[in-house]
């Protein structure tokens, strides 16, 4: 060792901050003493001195502290309630849905991911379609079952069952 003073040095120096820490912390664990002294009270009078010759105004034109312009409030005028017009609903009539071009064939589910694949027939082209997927421009599949397939064509639900 190159050093030997300094070892000889730093390892009682290092024990006796150790030795100061362990002292401290046992110490101010015991709850024998008050590491706190009593403040003294002072006796507030029991009767405090206001006096009432000058009245006291707020000024309260200052701008707004957190930046938001405020407008003072106007009043609003009351207007009688026009009657509520009723409107006639004309429905546009639905053209004829041609569900025939749509052939259901089956149903392949993954064994791990429990996906369902439908195999549907559409216009002599076989098609393999998951839930949410579309099938025509304007088909598109809700729910997929062993026996049948749930489609939805122009906001209405139809169901084609297999063959």
């Amino acid at each position: 060792m190159k050093n030997k003073k300094q070892v000889f040095f730093l390892l009682p120096t290092v024990a006796l901050v150790w030795g100061l820490i362990i002292y401290k912390v046992i110490n101010g664990a015991s709850s024998d003493h008050t590491a706190y002294k009593p403040v003294n009270k002072v006796a507030a009078s029991t009767h405090p001195v206001v006096s009432t010759d000058e009245p006291y105004t707020l000024v309260l034109d200052y701008d707004d502290p957190f930046g938001k312009v405020s407008k003072p409030r106007a009043k609003k005028s009351v207007q009688p309630k026009a009657k509520p017009v009723k409107k006639k609903v004309v429905k546009a009539e639905t053209p004829e849905i041609d569900l025939s071009k749509f052939i259901y064939q089956g149903m392949v589910q993954n064994a791990s991911s429990k996906q369902k694949i439908a195999l549907v027939l559409v216009n002599d082209q076989m098609k393999m379609v998951k839930k949410g997927d579309l099938i025509d421009e304007e088909c598109k599949v809700v729910e997929i079952r062993k026996d049948a397939i749930q489609i939805k064509l122009n906001k209405d639900t139809f169901t084609i069952k297999s063959l």
